[in-house]
């Protein structure tokens, strides 16, 4: 039987010196599942391509091989009953008792475009730097633009998703395919392949067509199987079968004793003056104050997670207030965080007297 060639969502990308290898490092590299079959832990089967093709095949992939981390530890009642309370209250755990991430929230913070992917290692810094969130917070959308809009994100879903790092951190090794078998033992794999050729005896052979697509491969035996978010998701590949150079193997470990709480109350949400749209200010959740941000090296401060005021990075869009909602909230004191050599200037709109008055009226 022959298949269609999808279009490529995988972007290739090489291993550097600073890349943790498998088989290198000690971490968490413990077997957990002998026979490398991880298919009593899969979660639920989703689409990458409803309304229009997303292109995020390497988010799918990946998060759905943490999924399957998790749904071990669950099922195996590895994990604290604090963080299993953490993760049923927070929407972690959905309707058919399966733990489900927002492959979209994913794609958002990493990056993907759905003109051209993404790389393993690009998700997978992703997931490191901003966590996870339930799928229901930000699931699927069958509009192209609307599923692509950063500006869904609200503070307070990178706010929980920091606080998942806080009780699963996320890190990751190269696993080359020489030692897949081995990975398998100890991890699900991240992986890519070319889809999809065609089958023989129910498995799709090999041809030597270029690598256009991820997967998250499952069980080596008695032939390769991977788990994929086009129908059928359990698929079949020939022994020989091509794989590009090598796999991410995630490692999620759990941090116990952390108080059952999600999201930082009074985080901040920043957006832009509408007049003057270089000018960022931090409005409170009930928007109803704001406060003038002072210059860059602030924004980067505010954002940092040792104490958060609120969720940033070079690659988050600032949205512009809307009239209505800059005019709707009274100006409180500007803010300004210094870095630890004080070497940064006052900005722009810095004015001494607004902020001293600002907080005299706070402390009073």
């Amino acid at each position: 039987m022959l298949s269609k060639p999808i279009k490529s969502g995988f972007i290739p990308e090489p291993v550097v010196g600073e890349d943790y290898l498998f088989g290198v490092s000690a971490i968490d590299n413990f077997i957990k599942v002998e026979s490398g079959d991880w298919t009593p832990y899969l979660p639920k089967s989703e689409k990458q391509r409803q309304g229009f093709e997303s292109m995020c095949c390497t988010n799918f992939s990946s998060t759905s091989a943490i999924e399957m981390l998790l749904t071990r530890l669950i099922d195996l009642k590895l994990i604290s009953v604090g963080n299993l309370k953490w993760l049923q209250d927070n929407g972690y755990i959905d309707d058919s008792g399966h733990i489900n991430f927002s492959d979209r929230f994913d794609a958002l913070v990493s990056g993907t475009k759905p003109s051209e992917g993404n790389s393993l290692k690009g998700v997978a810094d992703a997931k490191h730097k901003y966590g996870l969130i339930p799928e229901k917070l930000l699931p699927w959308v069958d509009n192209e633009t609307t599923y692509f809009d950063k500006s869904k994100i609200t503070p307070q879903m990178y706010s929980l998703g920091l606080e998942f790092l806080k009780r699963f951190p996320i890190n990751y090794e190269i696993v080359y395919k020489q030692d897949f078998q081995e990975a398998l033992k100890v991890s699900p794999l991240a992986i890519a392949v070319y889809a999809w050729n065609g089958t023989v005896n129910n498995a799709y052979v090999l041809v030597p067509n270029p690598i256009n697509h991820a997967v998250g491969m499952i069980d080596d035996k008695p032939i390769w199987q991977i788990f994929d978010s086009y129908d059928p998701f359990i698929k079949k590949l020939a022994d020989n079968y091509n794989f590009y150079d090598y796999g991410i193997r995630y490692i999620v470990r759990e941090i116990t004793g952390l108080p059952n709480q999600s999201v930082k109350k009074n985080m901040y949400i920043l957006k832009r003056d509408p007049q003057s749209p270089d000018e960022v200010y931090a409005f409170n959740e009930d928007m109803n104050a704001k406060r003038h941000i002072a210059n860059k090296s602030t924004l980067k401060e505010g954002a940092r997670s040792f104490d958060q005021y609120w969720v940033w990075d070079e690659t988050t869009p600032i949205v512009v207030a809307t009239q209505a909602e800059f005019d709707g909230a009274i100006e409180m004191a500007e803010i300004l965080l210094l870095t630890k050599d004080s070497e940064i200037s006052t900005g722009t709109k810095f004015n001494l007297w607004r902020w001293l008055m600002g907080f005299i009226k706070r402390n009073n």
